[in-house]
């Protein structure tokens, strides 16, 4: 194993390593004792290293014949090809199962720089205890000659460490964070003892508790000397944080101890708790000062304010570094602080305001839990028992980014509750919890399959990643002959193939009850077909089907040849004007039909370049190639037996073989192509996959195609067509195929005999070069499971960043179809003069993947609604110019650009209906909803947050009225998950702040001027500035375009951003 594999393996284990770690690690690994092998009885709870064999390949449904692609792409995984794991624990009674070992949620990623950041505390100092000093021995006996000896102060560690737990619900969501930061300290070896105390509210007081259960006095933790450092760990939402009871308990530490609160929240969410936005500055004026005797820097609103300053820190390295720093009294090192409240003798004690019933519960948490909390409490609904460690890993596959955060909120939201067990737990990550009653059945109705296989399959793949790691935890796997019970109404948190059951000994299927489910998004068919003078369109989808007739003109072989040989968007556009019937794109039918479409081609007219003739972009009308995908299918497909690989095998990519012919450049798109190809697939697949031969001979080309048998074979140079007899009166591939060349070198070629030849043909052949699709029937009739290839002539720029977007899809597990469909999106919107997006031609099956995926058959569980909600992706903001008269031109095409662009997309459209901005962009988005359909309910897609003393808008949609201020803000902002602002002043610019602090991407279009263009240069100004903030995954850059051709911008931007806030598919 070389060096890079090594760290591949590191990285995918959840270990970041620098080349100092790696040196001693390799010094070390020859010096340890390997650890013997354990027993095949041991064997049972451990776990097995992944195999490199991928799950079991999915088959079509044999029922499908005559039937759309929806139900021929549904992959017929059986139960007894399945297996789920359920959370441990639980009362016994339900099937057996067997008790295995999974990787785990790792609690603190950043713990080796946060070690490195606590290093100025790392100090020492000469303590009580004397040692034996020899050199000063040594000396002493050479010069006088008398044996003895000299002693001196050992030298110590400066600082105890005592960390001070707040004992809280919302502790099961942040415990291992906890007990790995403990576990860092006491590692670090910078500090002479280290322990740990819990803090637990007993009547009127906060207590202390130390790991025995004992009571423990405050003095016992103070140091006359302050030596003992006191860091209360929390994410101070609880009510004693508020009242004072935890100010008084830290004031009565802090008389002679350094105190600091580790908060345990991201500052953005920090307003939220008791310390607030945290605007006060501390200063140690010597080493490990106690807490009275800070230097303390106060803003103008806490000058004379009651109250006790406490220094916060986050746990990132960053802001540990800072602490630290201050602490040791280097310099002028200040750190930021909070004012924290002490009780008030005049105050009156305000009850909790806890609430009662089920509704009041579902409610609170609905308004005040983020997206990704309620997503995440959706999921936990249909798990069953549920325990931290299962909790943790399902939010850690949902969304690995954002710590703990969301896990805390549904802790903290109420809506959970600890089951009585027969025998407490000694442990908080054997505790159980369940929902309280109502809740389950509620939340699982929110929870749509799509987004139930999406979590499931993140879930496997996180599963399938090698244990051993301290965060790992126990589960249980069905299996008739284990020696556990699950309980008796259980329900699995993960459902897999079977090739999952098998690492761990198990062999079992599921006795769950429930419906299986397609993991692809549905996918309609466009099938045409030839009647002698004849074109018959069918179009046939879940929802209904169309059928259209079509009269083939005499000159339709002529207008094909000139395409061929012109491929330009005048010739082509000719083309499409007399093959493709009036009406069809913009049939309702299609338009309310599912987001992908194949065709099914008859062969007699399968030369046609059916995706650009289909897919012509006009106003008003979709393209079916650029939002549907259009994969193909023969009508009379040939019997074939498709080849199939490991996920690792070979790649081979092929870019610009020398010709050496004065007509034929160079290709300078084909080799940058070749390196991002490439590159992607190396990290995609695994390192040493991937075979690259840019500007290689003919001899090694043919030499790796026939000895190496790669997987996925992509070609990406200059080719030709045999001269030979016309096809002026052909319309079929067959007539093409044979003549068409892919040239290696001056004298050798590549062509269909020479992929005859194959002993087995790659299951993803893609051809990017001229006239190749004439080839693909036939090579997907040879084994092949997809082939791309191009109609006519490409242009290299173009094709270069069709094939990288389309490689790039595959890399994040999209299927062959919706990969088609991206990589025509970017490449129309990067060449839109360019008919490059539509020469390229796909046939195969639409759910073929690069990277392979559990068994495709997932059980649903009971209380899922059957279909996806019909709600909008995402609830957008726009805010703005409210006079209408200061409308200009320019603003008024941007507004309808936006208004169109985000009906497009599926998003819904939150506004205040003002005059200006508002209005014109709500008549945009709804005329761009009833194109298709006419008076369509606008409720699910509109929204208008209104004072009361407005008069309501004309147009229908879901109307909040609010009172006029402050409500106005924050529930407008509520209600969205993103904010545009165009133009505007004041007010705009008041939500841009708020919802940039509320945690809401917000993006200015900055040359619609006023408070849009303020805010951007804001944005980018804190941009510049900040090293330790999270990375946006804005382009602010681009946000600066003209007006109104910077709405396309922002909206590809709104798009990345909706992925990684659904974590689905990007949907069409």
């Amino acid at each position: 194993m070389d060096i890079g594999a090594l760290i591949h393996r590191l990285r995918a284990a959840g270990l970041e390593v620098d080349w100092p770690d790696l040196r001693d690690m390799l010094w070390l690994a020859p010096k340890l004792t390997p650890l013997r092998r354990p027993t095949p009885q041991e064997a049972t709870s451990t776990v097995k290293p992944p195999s490199h064999s991928s799950p079991a390949e999915t088959t079509p449904d044999a029922g499908s014949k005559g039937h759309s692609s929806v139900s021929r792409g549904r992959e017929g995984a059986t139960d007894a090809e399945r297996t789920a794991a359920y959370a441990s624990g639980g009362k016994g009674g339900g099937a057996s199962a067997r008790r295995i070992q999974l990787r785990g949620a790792p609690a603190l990623p950043q713990a080796l720089a946060i070690a490195r950041a606590l290093r100025p505390l790392s100090r020492r100092r000469a303590g009580k205890r004397l040692e034996l000093d020899e050199r000063a021995t040594a000396e002493f006996i050479a010069e006088t000659g008398c044996r003895g000896a000299v002693w001196r102060p050992a030298r110590e560690r400066w600082f105890d460490i005592v960390v001070a737990v707040d004992d809280v619900p919302s502790l099961a969501a942040w415990g291992p964070t906890v007990s790995r930061f403990e576990r860092l300290l006491r590692r670090q070896g910078g500090f002479r003892d280290v322990r740990t105390v819990l803090l637990r509210l007993q009547e009127e007081r906060v207590a202390t508790f130390g790991p025995d259960g004992r009571e423990v006095p405050i003095s016992a933790l103070q140091d006359r000397d302050s030596r003992r450092i006191v860091i209360v760990v929390s994410d101070c939402t609880a009510l004693a944080w508020r009242d004072g009871r935890m100010g008084v308990w830290m004031q009565a530490v802090g008389r002679h101890a350094p105190v600091a609160v580790a908060q345990l929240l991201p500052q953005s969410l920090w307003p939220n708790t008791a310390i607030g936005f945290v605007e006060l500055q501390t200063r140690s004026p010597r080493l490990g000062a106690a807490a009275s005797e800070m230097r303390v820097k106060l803003p103008s609103w806490a000058d004379g304010e009651p109250g006790l300053v406490v220094p916060v820190v986050a746990l990132e390295p960053a802001a540990i570094g800072a602490w630290a720093r201050m602490m040791s009294a280097a310099g002028e090192a200040w750190n930021p602080a909070a004012l924290l409240p002490l009780p008030d003798a005049d105050q009156d004690k305000a009850p909790a305001d806890d609430p009662r019933t089920e509704a009041e519960r579902l409610a609170r948490f609905r308004a005040s839990a983020t997206p990704e909390a309620q997503r995440l409490a959706a999921y936990f609904s249909v798990v069953r028992p549920l325990n931290p460690p299962v909790m943790r890993v399902i939010h850690w596959a949902m969304a690995p980014e954002s710590g703990a955060v969301a896990l805390a909120q549904v802790f903290l939201a109420g809506i959970l509750y600890p089951v009585a067990l027969s025998e407490p737990p000694t442990n908080a990550d054997d505790k159980e919890y369940d929902f309280h009653s109502g809740l389950r059945e509620q939340l699982a109705q929110t929870l749509t399959r799509a987004e139930f296989v999406q979590i499931n399959l993140a879930l496997y793949d996180y599963l399938q990643q090698k244990s051993g790691t301290d965060f790992d935890f126990f589960a249980l796997l069905e299996d008739p002959a284990g020696t556990a019970q699950l309980p008796a109404a259980a329900l699995p948190f993960v459902q897999s193939s079977r090739e999952f059951a098998r690492r761990f000994g198990g062999t079992t299927p599921s006795s769950a009850r429930s419906t299986s489910l397609d993991l692809r998004e549905p996918v309609a068919e466009l099938r045409i077909t030839r009647e002698g003078d004849r074109l018959d369109f069918v179009y046939r989808s879940p929802k209904g089907q169309l059928t259209l007739r079509h009269g083939l003109p005499r000159g339709i072989a002529g207008l094909l040849s000139r395409a061929l040989q012109l491929g330009t968007f005048e010739s082509l556009e000719q083309l499409a004007q007399v093959a493709v019937p009036a009406g069809l794109c913009e049939s309702t039918a299609i338009g309310q039909g599912p987001r992908l479409v194949e065709l099914v081609v008859d062969e007699a007219i399968d030369l046609l370049p059916w995706e650009f003739l289909l897919g012509t972009p006009r106003v008003g009308v979709e393209s079916l190639a650029i939002e549907r995908g259009l994969t193909r299918r023969p009508l009379r497909a040939r019997p074939h037996i498709p080849t199939a690989f490991e996920e690792s095998a070979q790649v081979l990519i092929v870019a610009d073989p020398p010709t050496n012919q004065k007509n034929l450049p160079s290709l300078p798109g084909a080799r940058h192509e070749a390196d991002s190809i490439a590159a992607l697939l190396e990290r995609a697949l695994s390192a040493g996959s991937v075979r690259k031969l840019v500007a290689g001979s003919a001899i090694d080309v043919l030499a790796n195609l026939l000895s190496a048998a790669p997987r996925v074979l992509h070609i990406a140079s200059h080719s030709r067509l045999r001269t030979g007899t016309g096809f002026e009166n052909e319309l079929s591939n067959s007539s093409m195929a044979d003549r068409v060349e892919i040239l290696l070198d001056q004298d050798s070629r590549l062509t269909l005999r020479e992929f005859e030849s194959l002993e087995r043909m790659p299951e993803l052949v893609f051809l990017g070069t001229h006239y190749t699709a004439a080839m693909a029937p036939d090579l997907i009739r040879l084994g092949a499971q997809a082939i791309v290839g191009c109609f006519g002539q490409l242009n290299d720029e173009p094709a270069r960043d069709f094939a990288i977007a389309f490689y790039e899809a595959l890399a994040r597990g999209l299927t062959l179809i919706e990969a088609m469909r991206e990589a025509r999106q970017q490449c129309w919107h990067k060449h839109p003069s360019d008919p490059t997006w539509g020469l390229f031609q796909c046939y195969g099956d639409p759910s073929w993947r690069l990277l392979k995926r559990p068994s495709a058959t997932i059980i649903a569980p009971e209380g899922i609604p059957p279909v996806e909600a019909t709600g909008p992706r995402a609830w957008v903001l726009i805010a703005g110019t409210g006079d209408k008269s200061k409308l200009s031109s320019k603003l008024a095409r941007t507004c309808e650009a936006l208004g169109v662009g985000l009906a497009r997309g599926g998003y819904g459209l939150v506004t205040g209906a003002w005059p200006g901005v508002d209005q014109a962009v709500i008549r945009s988005f709804v005329d761009e909803l009833e194109l298709d359909v006419p008076n369509v309910s606008l409720a699910p897609r509109l929204m208008h947050v209104m004072p009361r003393s407005r008069k309501a808008p004309t147009e229908a949609g879901q109307l909040k009225r609010v009172t006029n201020g402050e409500e106005e803000y924050t529930e407008s902002i509520r209600q969205a998950q993103f904010v545009i602002l165009v133009g505007g002043s004041g007010g705009t610019l008041e939500i841009g702040k708020r919802a940039r602090a509320a945690g809401r991407p917000v993006l200015p279009l900055a040359d619609t001027g006023g408070a849009a263009r303020k805010f951007h240069r804001q944005l980018m100004t804190d941009q510049e500035t900040s090293r330790s903030g999270q990375a946006t995954p804005m382009n602010l850059k681009v946000l600066e375009a003209p007006a109104p051709d910077v709405v396309a911008h922002a909206l590809d931007t709104l798009e990345l951003l909706t992925r990684q806030l659904s974590n689905l598919q990007p949907a069409a």
